[in-house]
């Protein structure tokens, strides 16, 4: 029997945060915090990601550069690993900054870098295909006072019940938020720890979780107070994987054969759930590997060592898991394929 992941995950985080990350970025992270280190034209939007990965981060950056026009946009990353080399990310800001959590991130990054009101955060692996300001929504959002944030990849195992209405949650996965609003009602991308929501109504087999994630209080007082917040599903702006990072960094400290005998050892692959995203990231890790070699007809920096058929085949021989369960994710794996379908055409084609 193997050390669950719920255990080894969060220990693997620490000391990437302690002993790879934080020697490497302190500086940096100090010059940002005093407010030294000034990013960019304030007239322009500005598109946002924070990344542990130069390969994900050059990915990111591939798909962002063809769409987002450098008049009208500058993209800016967060360089949490202190390793990223600038040659490789040609035509983006970069920022060396400490690991902290990804709202904590976003808020020191947003008040002491970041001038413009319009900015557009986005994970690394989630990929621009096409201007957000070029979505008739969109354009009437940022034009419209009440209108404070437009999701572009919401959350979806659960939602919030305010006044009888029920809202799709925003998520910090693709974002866009005016700064000045947030501003002005004192509120974070970082949740209050310790705080129990009040407002959640859960999907069908996804695991409850009472506490705020990323954004999740910000969005919950900014409909409370009367601002609207768009969610845009399934839209044709953004593609991409969930969750690569934590994954990523498991791997690294505890190797393949670590990975899969606890994922072959798990009870739950919920959403919601360590073990369901751990699952789901080490196969979009295959996925970016493979979409990484196609672009720029090299490995990556990364490996993981796993191939699609070895991950496919862990729910089917772990004996724990419910039909449902085994169905959920093959449907999930297919999803996926689709995703890496649809990018790596765009990818060709560009």
């Amino acid at each position: 029997m193997v050390k669950p992941l719920w255990i080894t995950a969060s220990r693997a985080m620490r000391r990437f945060n302690w002993c790879a990350s934080l020697p490497k970025v302190s500086l940096s992270s100090l010059l940002v915090m005093t407010g030294w280190r000034v990013v960019g034209d304030s007239d322009k939007l500005t598109t946002l990601t924070c990344s542990i990965s130069e390969d994900y981060a050059r990915l990111w950056l591939y798909f962002a550069r063809r769409v987002l026009h450098p008049d009208r946009w500058q993209c800016l990353i967060v360089d949490s690993s202190g390793d990223m080399d600038v040659r490789k990310l040609e035509g983006a800001s970069l920022v060396r900054f400490v690991n902290w959590p990804h709202g904590r991130k976003c808020d020191l990054i947003m008040r002491h870098v970041i001038g413009s009101e319009v900015i557009f955060i986005c994970d690394d692996d989630k990929y621009i295909l096409a201007d957000p300001t070029s979505h008739q929504e969109v354009c009437l959002g940022l034009q419209t006072p009440e209108v404070a944030a437009i999701s572009f990849s919401p959350r979806r195992w659960w939602r919030f019940r305010l006044k009888g209405q029920e809202y799709l949650p925003m998520g910090s996965y693709a974002v866009m938020v005016k700064k000045s609003v947030l501003a002005r009602h004192r509120l974070t991308l970082e949740s209050p720890r310790g705080l129990r929501a009040t407002c959640k109504v859960f999907a069908e087999g996804a695991k409850e979780q009472w506490s705020y994630d990323t954004a999740d209080y910000a969005n919950e007082q900014l409909l409370s107070l009367g601002y609207q917040v768009h969610t845009l599903q399934d839209n044709p702006l953004i593609a991409g994987f969930d969750g690569l990072s934590l994954p990523r960094v498991v791997l690294r400290r505890y190797g393949k054969a670590y990975v899969k005998g606890a994922l072959l050892e798990a009870s739950d692959f919920r959403l919601g759930t360590i073990n369901g995203g751990m699952m789901r990231g080490v196969y979009g890790i295959v996925k970016v590997e493979r979409l990484y070699r196609q672009i720029f007809s090299e490995r990556p920096g990364f490996v993981s060592g796993f191939s699609e058929e070895e991950v496919r085949e862990i729910p089917l021989k772990n004996p724990n898991l419910t039909e449902e369960q085994r169905e959920s994710m093959d449907q999930y794996f297919a999803d996926l394929e689709g995703i890496y379908t649809r990018l790596s055409t765009r990818a060709g084609s560009m």
